[in-house]
């Protein structure tokens, strides 16, 4: 089963912030409902993104909460949660593009497919787990690090990943190839010739609170939320 996209461009909230916390998680949900005490990792921790101050006004975006709310199942569904923030762009291209159905229409939320300017492959296999990994990206301007990339797993689905480290060289047909170090560690081993995506980075996640979007309705509200990465598959397997 596919999971649900958290729709940001409807949803949309004042600020978003994500970061990698802690090395043992507590409490882990799987999609089951399973709950071990403790999880010691050498997975270098999980996503965590938070968002402050959802603006909800419209019928169609306190209904949106509503639905999202009660697929979440208090915490144990696993939800595909974007960035807000894109901080990486083709080579002299400052936003994103978009384009519609073929028909000319968006999605329901008004939102259309990001057109993907940036292309990136996996070069050489690396294992689950592997923290270095060599790439070629086409079209984008240098990496410098912080940048993130999502690379979804056949098995674990969406991950979020961050180039805290790299050195770069020149690839054919004016591409760059680069030795990445990335945190967190790969969620499941990857082969050559694999997609990276650096357009719309997102991340399997899950309600950090069971109760995280309970609210109290009003004729406008400023709800906070917040999401963690979800540690099984899409199989319902450890990832």
């Amino acid at each position: 089963m596919t999971p649900d996209t958290y729709p940001t461009d409807l949803l949309q909230c004042q600020t978003m912030s994500w970061q990698v916390i802690g090395g043992v998680i507590e409490g882990l949900r799987s999609i089951e409902g399973a709950s071990p005490d403790r999880l010691p990792i050498g997975r270098g921790g999980l996503w965590r993104i938070e968002m402050q101050e959802v603006f909800l006004e419209t019928r169609e975006e306190w209904a949106t909460w509503r639905a999202i709310r009660a697929r979440q199942r208090n915490g144990a569904t696993a939800i595909v949660v974007p960035l807000e923030r894109r901080p990486y762009f083709a080579q002299g291209v400052t936003a994103m593009g978009s384009a519609p159905h073929s028909d000319g229409s968006p999605f329901s939320d008004g939102s259309e497919y990001a057109t993907a300017t940036i292309t990136a492959e996996v070069l050489s296999p690396a294992a689950h787990a592997a923290v270095a990994l060599r790439v070629r990206v086409w079209n984008a301007e240098p990496l410098i690090g912080a940048e993130p990339f999502t690379i979804v797993h056949p098995l674990a689905g969406a991950r979020l990943y961050e180039v805290i480290g790299l050195e770069a060289a020149a690839g054919p047909g004016g591409s760059t190839d680069y030795e990445l170090r990335i945190s967190p560690p790969l969620r499941q081993a990857v082969s050559a010739g694999e997609a990276i995506d650096f357009n719309r980075p997102r991340c399997l996640m899950r309600l950090e609170d069971p109760n995280g979007m309970e609210v109290e309705e009003d004729i406008v509200s400023f709800p906070s939320v917040a999401f963690v990465e979800h540690l099984t598959s899409l199989r319902g397997e450890p990832a």
